[in-house]
């Protein structure tokens, strides 16, 4: 279950303090336990903003406290971490009813205000749409909703456009709201951007499977290749494991064509990465940056190309050194390797 960014700063309560009128959320199922509670946690602080008890397997929450604007339900005996579950995804505090709906990827999903329909309306689309397609949909949505929605889903199309498309789009916000913390999260990771599409690549250096440094120029500047694939990964993340061997199907289809891949892993431990790689028949360049901690902040490239999460790949014109593409995935990366290099 995907969980909203989260960022330890003080909340901007511009989502509603001084709202006169409140939310309401209330579900039923056999799942809640009575005597336990149902909490409404902030979004950005994981800060409980209300509670009520569960009786006869249902809960009622009024509340005009929206924090930052974005919720999540967990259930507990009491508000300690460790006696909390996450039993949703994440809601938009907004005026109104806000309905719990079942959902086929989520456990719940909401609708019922505004933001929350618009929300559950894009992640149902998103689930058969093509990247190109969400990239549209995702620049309609943001440019409609300057509001908490808006803020938290120009992380999502910076996953699919480019730094200077999204901060066109971040110029149009009131001045007000690009002070919640959620479009200050993008400010900063739009601002340490240093490669992305339409900018050249930016070079890593790391260690490949012989413990011998591996740069990501030397691949690109291989005479045969034209097409270089920087893909970042990891084994403990299920869709990069999962994307293995359809890379492995496309470098063996276009390897001969000009096409190349460099992994760079955030693998925690060396060893257990050289295990995957040979285990998997990983052909291609593969590195590991020795690191410690959370890859996010102990690892330069993380900022420097403008991850949100892996996995993530940036697409690599070798004839220019120019990014022309990042985060193609399945079926939309075999488009593009066959434009590219089918004759």
């Amino acid at each position: 279950m995907k969980t909203p960014i989260t960022l330890l700063l003080p909340v901007c309560l511009l989502a509603g303090c001084t709202a006169q009128t409140g939310y309401v959320i209330e579900h039923s199922s056999p799942q809640y336990t009575d005597g336990k509670y149902m909490y409404v946690l902030d979004g950005v602080t994981w800060q409980p903003l209300d509670s009520a008890r569960i009786e006869n397997s249902a809960f009622r929450i009024a509340s005009h406290n929206k924090g930052s604007g974005m919720g999540l339900l967990y259930m507990g005996a009491s508000s300690n971490p460790a006696d909390l579950a996450q039993v949703g995804y994440l809601m938009f505090l907004e005026d109104g009813t806000i309905h719990t709906l079942p959902d086929s990827t989520y456990e719940f999903v909401y609708r019922g205000t505004p933001m929350n329909d618009a929300h559950t309306a894009f992640q149902q689309f998103r689930k058969t749409a093509t990247a190109d397609q969400q990239r549209n949909k995702l620049r309609k949505l943001v440019s409609q909703n300057h509001n908490v929605l808006g803020c938290y889903l120009l992380h999502d199309l910076l996953d699919l456009a480019s730094k200077t498309e999204v901060e066109q789009l971040m110029d149009s916000f009131p001045e007000a709201l690009k002070q919640h913390p959620l479009f200050r999260q993008v400010q900063a990771r739009t601002d340490a951007i240093r490669a992305d599409v339409g900018l050249p690549y930016l070079d890593l250096t790391a260690q490949d499977t012989t413990d011998a440094d591996a740069s990501l120029g030397e691949t690109v500047r291989r005479p045969d290749n034209k097409y270089v694939l920087l893909e970042f990964w990891a084994t403990w993340c299920g869709p990069c494991v999962q994307a293995v061997p359809h890379l492995k199907e496309l470098y063996a289809r276009y390897h001969s064509k000009g096409f190349d891949i460099y992994g760079y892993s955030f693998t925690h431990g060396h060893e257990a990465w050289k295990t995957f790689v040979a285990h998997h028949g990983m052909a291609w360049t593969n590195v590991h940056p020795h690191f410690e901690g959370n890859p996010r902040t102990a690892c330069p490239a993380w900022a420097a190309y403008g991850l949100n999460g892996i996995p993530s790949n940036f697409l690599i014109d070798t004839s220019t050194g120019l990014i022309i593409a990042k985060n193609l995935r399945g079926e939309a990366l075999d488009q593009k390797l066959a434009e590219l290099l089918n004759p």
